[in-house]
């Protein structure tokens, strides 16, 4: 390594920047991906439905990338790479800042940037709240010492990019105590408070997320927190093996109990040294959130909550490579086929994630009844307009589901599939049953209301359409359709007032003012007509529709 002594700094962060950027090339092609449509603004699918969002940060690089990249998913991965690449430098100087040694830092940074359990976080955009929080973990760390009160507002940031950034305290604390001569503890003061309140805030979050009662019992749930524990420490150590979705692992496993163990005696070896002490520790530390102490109902597992976890395991693998390994060629070939075999990994997995029916059959061979696997191979089917592939995987989603509800968007979008096959009937009563076990679905009763409409059923649709008005206010498709509703069923005035609404929400709403329009002309309202109109043109000047109105009003 001694070569890497002699190269400048600057040099190894460009090196490590283009590395981290380069590698993920293939992640630019990537469409948008399952949860994207639910994290994302400018693409959930109906808007105005409100989300609850606890991480602003993403939020905030979300409507970033809407102003530049209007909708295009190349231009959201792009800031996630860039991202990813900015984090890969900071990972250096995160490891400078402990090692002081160039040589050893850039080879763990190297490693990094490069593992393949990464490929979840970079390339799926909603995960970027993991890059992210890595990004304000470190700079809060670097800038403790020279700048308290900037380091303090990045860790803030960071416990608003991700809720178990709350360790970060911690960390620092177990720093001071292996590291600092003079044991300054009371720096750590005000990161403790904003961890507090984060903490606070995420347990009630997380009532949101985690699932009462989903493990059956103590036993059964110590368990699952080993399994998960040994299944991070197993794709950190051999990221072969990669899905999209894994199953939670409940029943006992010696292995992963062999494997817990192991980290916790490492950790408390009497003669250690305390970098390798330091990194055992944030290893063990920052799985343990992700570990389902608390059942993550959701998602119990996923790959890509390891990207901080996999900074302590890289470093700790080049520790013991350099002190296992005496010999320099061979403690080089070790280091170059480790780095080979993570750039040929993570390429191939990055060209995998530009084809989500192939992630998404990955995992169906390994969990052929999971309905959640059934239901997204149906919802990709869905979106490509292939609706006999998808109607089959939302029909073998419903059958192995074993959901309270029914699996209720699989028979959603089924139901969706059956209007456009016109087939109104069934369509009803599949979303006549969802709405039974959720009733103020917005979606569900917009539907119903569309059904309705189809049905010539004006009053139901009515009904429908006004429970959803007041759920979802923003939704602007709603306000059309209740006015059609109105105006079937001759309550002109109504349907007026309805799309005025929708006027006073969205003032260039074209079809609502050529809708009003026509409203006000077919009820006699000529000179009302015609105002609505000059307030069209001068939105719109040149449109040729509202042209010709104002000249048939004139008249």
């Amino acid at each position: 390594m001694e070569g890497l002594l002699k190269i400048n700094r600057s040099v190894l962060l460009l090196i490590l920047f283009l590395v981290g950027f380069i590698i993920y090339v293939p992640a630019l092609k990537a469409p948008f991906f399952w949860d994207d449509y639910v994290s994302i603004p400018e693409i959930q699918p109906y808007q105005g439905i409100e989300h609850t969002e606890s991480r602003p940060t993403r939020v905030f690089s979300f409507y970033v990338d809407s102003f530049l990249w209007k909708g295009n998913p190349a231009g959201y991965h792009f800031t996630s790479v860039l991202l990813n690449a900015i984090a890969g430098c900071l990972v250096f100087l995160f490891m400078f800042e402990i090692l002081k040694d160039k040589a050893v830092s850039f080879i763990i940074s190297l490693m990094f940037v490069l593992h393949p359990i990464h490929t979840e976080a970079v390339i799926w955009i909603k995960n970027r709240t993991e890059i992210l929080f890595l990004i304000f973990f470190i700079l809060s760390f670097l800038l403790r010492k020279k700048h308290l009160l900037i380091s303090v507002a990045m860790f803030i940031l960071c416990t608003l990019s991700k809720e178990t950034s709350v360790i970060f305290p911690i960390i620092l604390t177990l720093y001071i105590y292996l590291f600092d001569k003079e044991k300054k503890y009371t720096c750590t003061i005000p990161f403790y408070i904003v961890a507090f309140i984060r903490g606070a805030h995420g347990l009630i979050y997380t009532q949101e997320i985690v699932g009462a009662g989903s493990v059956a019992n103590l036993s059964t749930h110590i368990s699952l927190v080993l399994n998960t524990y040994g299944f991070y420490l197993e794709k950190l150590l051999y990221p072969v093996k990669l899905l999209v979705d894994w199953q939670p692992r409940v029943n006992f496993s010696f292995i992963s109990l062999l494997m817990v163990l192991s980290l916790i005696g490492l950790m408390f070896l009497p003669k250690i040294d305390k970098k390798i002490r330091f990194f055992l520790m944030l290893l063990f530390i920052s799985i343990l959130p992700y570990s389902n102490i608390i059942f993550i109902a959701g998602r119990p597992l996923g790959e890509q909550r390891m990207f901080l976890p996999s900074l302590a395991f890289v470093a700790l693998v080049v520790f013991l490579i350099n002190s296992a390994v005496k010999g320099k060629v061979v403690k080089y070939s070790i280091f170059s086929i480790l780095i080979l075999f993570y750039i040929g990994k993570t390429h191939l997995r990055a060209r995998e994630w530009q084809n989500p029916v192939l992630l998404w059959k990955q995992a169906e061979k390994f969990y052929p009844r999971s309905p959640r696997i059934k239901h997204n191979l149906g919802s990709i089917y869905y979106e490509r307009g292939d609706y006999p592939q998808a109607k089959m995987y939302y029909l073998q989603a419903l059958g192995t589901s074993v959901d309270t509800y029914g699996y209720h968007l699989s028979s959603h979008n089924l139901a969706l599939i059956y209007m456009k096959e016109n087939d109104l009937k069934k369509t009803e009563n599949i979303l006549k049953g969802i709405l039974r076990a959720k009733p103020e679905d917005g979606m569900v009763l917009y539907n119903l209301g569309l059904v309705a409409i189809k049905m010539n059923k004006y009053d139901d649709a009515i009904l429908y359409l006004e429970r959803v008005k007041k759920l979802l206010p923003k939704a602007i498709q709603i306000y059309n359709n209740l006015a059609v509703s109105y105006m079937r069923t001759g309550k002109s005035n109504k349907a007026a007032k309805v799309l005025k609404e929708a006027i006073a929400i969205n003032p260039k709403y074209l079809n609502g003012m050529y809708n009003l329009i026509v409203i006000y002309k077919k009820s006699g309202r000529k000179q009302e007509a015609l105002n609505e109109t000059e307030k069209a043109l001068k939105i719109f000047p040149n449109n040729p529709v509202f042209l010709k109105l104002y000249q048939e009003l004139k008249v």
